[in-house]
C-alpha cells in the first residue's frame, strides 16, 4: 500500500510539474513575444519622442513670437496715445492760456473758444476710450 500511495503522489507531483512547466513554456514565449515587439516598436518611440521634442521646440518659439508681437503693438498703443492725446491736451492747454490773457475780449469770442476748447476736451476723451478698448481687446 505504501508503494500504490507513493506512485500515487508520483503521478499527482509529475502531472503538477508538467503543468508547471506547460506555464512556464508560455510565460517565455510570451516574454519572448514581448521583447521582440519591443524591439520592433523602438524605432517608432524614438521617432515619436524626436517629434514631440521638436513641436515642443516650436511651441516655444510661436509662444516668443506672440510675446514679442504684443510687446510692439503696446508700444505701438503707447506712441499713438502718447502722440494723439498729448497733443490735444497741448492744444486744450494753448487754448485755455489765450482765453486767460483775452478774456476781456467780447462774450461771443468767449464762448467760441470754450466750445472749442470743450470739442478737443471731447475727442481726447474719444482717443483715450478707442486705445483703451484696442488695449481691453487684446
Amino acid at each position: 500500500m505504501d508503494l500504490t500511495r507513493l506512485n500515487e503522489t508520483l503521478r499527482r507531483r509529475t502531472a503538477k510539474l508538467a503543468a508547471t512547466e506547460r506555464r512556464l513554456r508560455r510565460d517565455i514565449a510570451q516574454r519572448k513575444h514581448s521583447a521582440a515587439s519591443l524591439k520592433r516598436k523602438e524605432p517608432q518611440r524614438a521617432q515619436m519622442l524626436k517629434e514631440s521634442l521638436q513641436l515642443q521646440a516650436g511651441l516655444r518659439t510661436l509662444a516668443r513670437r506672440v510675446l514679442a508681437v504684443q510687446e510692439e503693438e503696446r508700444t505701438t498703443l503707447s506712441r499713438e496715445l502718447q502722440d494723439e492725446v498729448v497733443q490735444t491736451l497741448v492744444g486744450i492747454h494753448v487754448r485755455l492760456l489765450l482765453l486767460k490773457k483775452e478774456s476781456w475780449s467780447s462774450t461771443q469770442d468767449l464762448q467760441n473758444e470754450i466750445t472749442g476748447t470743450q470739442h478737443l476736451v471731447s475727442k481726447s476723451a474719444r482717443l483715450i476710450r478707442r486705445v483703451a478698448h484696442k488695449l481691453k481687446v487684446q
